[in-house]
């Protein structure tokens, strides 16, 4: 059930008493009831008794009514009438049924001490009849004026649709805000592609008019995740930066190239075992004792990626070093595994670009003072 008003919607009848009209067709250059309405959607109407020429002869009524059947309008409540506001018995001859908001709501803003309401079966009722309406506490349930919850989706119509709010307030406690319904809950902001589409995303443009402007999107579909900087129209293509403590700390140009800003900082490791972590790091120290030693590799990229370490070894000619799990084979140059010094330190370098299968070691540095 909805309320429906339409312009430009009038009727012909010829049916009497206080009953139910059957409406018999649209007046010349207007649109019946039947292609505006469906059954039990409510409207307001005015019925006008006229003579053959088209001319009011006395008797009229407004209210509101409901579609309750084709071409059948029942007048459910009467607002004013030519019999002192009740409903009025109409004799035989032609009658105009309209279309129209009821006079005592045109233009005014509603008073407070009115009502507007559905009572549940699709018929509307007022408070008293000719005052003006308000928005009901059940219509504000569905479409809340001060805050809310909706039940359903909310879908825009049309093209160009924005949702404004104060997005960049200087105080960021007082911005326009997504916030999770969970009581002490995280909040999650996300898309999804709709129905066998495989992409979803985020876009932001320095403009206000999105078809001329810079873009930068976060992107997902089957087969990559993206963040590009892209244009529409006449924009122009802008760098990606990495910022952290409120400083550049890389760049990746508009037009190619990697730029790291302050050098590439790498975490120094102290290894407490035997294992090479390639996610924590890339620079290893590691003091040996006399005994035997399995150096292994963890977080070793894929085939094609290539990864390499430095290990800072002392005493390392103390222990019987050999290689287990992340090193299928390791070459060296003259094929031979360089000979540590026992008491002292030594620098050793490794490489590999096909997933661990084969790592490339090199003394870097022996009996380093």
């Amino acid at each position: 059930m909805a309320h429906i008003l339409k312009p430009r919607v009038a009727e012909t009848s010829t049916s009497t008493g206080t009953g139910a009209f059957t409406l018999a067709g649209a007046l010349t250059g207007y649109q019946s009831f039947a292609s505006a309405m469906a059954t039990s959607d409510t409207t307001e109407y005015v019925i006008v008794a006229v003579d053959s020429s088209g001319n009011p002869t006395g008797d009229w009524e407004e209210g509101f009514g409901t579609y309750s059947g084709t071409n059948t309008l029942t007048r459910t409540t009467v607002s004013a009438s030519s019999n002192a506001g009740s409903a009025v018995t109409f004799a035989a001859g032609d009658k105009l049924v309209l279309m129209t908001p009821q006079a005592s709501r045109v233009g005014g803003i509603p008073r407070s001490t009115a009502i507007f309401k559905g009572d549940g079966s699709g018929a509307l009722t007022a408070a008293t009849a000719g005052t003006d309406y308000v928005i009901p506490s059940a219509l504000n349930s569905y479409l809340p004026l001060a805050g809310g919850t909706m039940t359903g989706n909310l879908t825009f119509s049309g093209t160009s649709r924005r949702i404004i709010g104060d997005f960049n307030n200087a105080t960021h406690a007082s911005r326009t805000l997504f916030q999770g319904s969970a009581a002490n809950g995280n909040t999650q902001v996300g898309a999804i592609p709709n129905g066998s589409s495989t992409q979803s995303g985020f876009f932001g443009y320095n403009s206000s008019s999105p078809a001329n402007s810079s873009t930068v999107g976060l992107t997902i579909n089957s087969t990559e995740a993206a963040l590009a900087s892209a244009i529409q129209g006449s924009g122009s293509y802008l760098p990606l930066l990495l910022q952290t403590g409120g400083s550049t700390r890389a760049t990746l140009g508009a037009l190619g190239g990697f730029e790291v800003d302050t050098g590439l900082l790498e975490t120094r490791i102290a290894m407490g075992a035997n294992d090479i972590d390639l996610r924590a790091g890339n620079y290893f120290t590691k003091t040996f004792t006399a005994t035997t030693f399995t150096l292994t590799a963890s977080n070793v990229p894929a085939s094609g990626t290539a990864a390499s370490f430095i290990l800072d070894a002392t005493n390392g000619g103390l222990a019987t070093i050999s290689f287990g799990t992340g090193f299928t084979s390791v070459k060296w140059v003259g094929g031979a595994q360089p000979t540590l010094t026992s008491a002292g330190r030594d620098v050793l370098g490794f490489f590999t670009h096909d997933g661990g299968t084969t790592w490339t070691g090199l003394l870097l540095g022996k009996d380093v003072k």
